[in-house]
């Protein structure tokens, strides 16, 4: 963007934590600030993205023309998308090509649902490698000829899990305390009973 334009993208989600499982509905309101008379777009969008990252090292060697051997070492880094799929939010009007926004602060709602069978991020969302990332990405999409807009945000996602169809969940134990001042407390605890979130 140029020293003349400024666009500032908010993405708010229904958790604070954007941390959600698999099957969920994944919902918020996208604003922007708009600080140009006129901003030319060709539509606005919401992409969901998964990316499986791994690396790899492999050494190359060469001899020179004076018998020398040169080792040199590469550490090549792979992102593999395994899920991108593009929710439209605002496209122009039947018959215009461009949307054409004045000075201003638009808002818009969005809502879109996780797949079921999702594998689950690798925790933390971090630059390790090998890991699984998810993330929503807001683009306001510019002419070809101008860069787009785009905002990304770290999603956190674990698969759903039903405690009740885990048999070793459903399994207790028992435990007694006695303080000083002789109060007794007893509790049972489902083992498996704790999921993160």
């Amino acid at each position: 963007m140029g020293s003349s334009e400024s666009i500032a993208i908010q993405m708010n989600f229904n958790r604070s934590s954007c941390f959600y499982f698999a099957g969920e509905q994944i919902s918020g309101n996208i604003s922007f600030q708009n600080d140009r008379d006129r901003l030319k777009l060709e539509e606005i969008f919401v992409e969901r993205v998964g990316e499986l990252a791994y690396r790899t090292q492999d050494t190359r060697s060469s001899t020179d023309s004076n018998g020398n051997l040169t080792t040199e070492y590469y550490t090549d880094y792979h992102h593999i998308p395994l899920l991108t799929i593009r929710v439209p939010l605002v496209r122009p009007s039947d018959g215009q090509d461009k949307l054409i926004l004045s000075y201003g602060t638009y808002t818009c709602p969005f809502e879109f649902n996780l797949p079921v069978n999702f594998p689950p991020s690798s925790c933390p969302n971090s630059e390790a490698y090998p890991h699984i990332k998810y993330y929503t990405r807001l683009v306001l999409n510019r002419p070809w000829y101008k860069k787009n807009v785009a905002q990304t945000y770290l999603l956190t996602i674990f698969p759903h899990m039903n405690l009740f169809h885990m048999s070793h969940a459903q399994e207790t134990f028992s435990f007694a305390n006695q303080n000083r001042k002789q109060l007794h407390l007893q509790g049972y605890l489902l083992c498996g009973g704790i999921l993160p979130g």
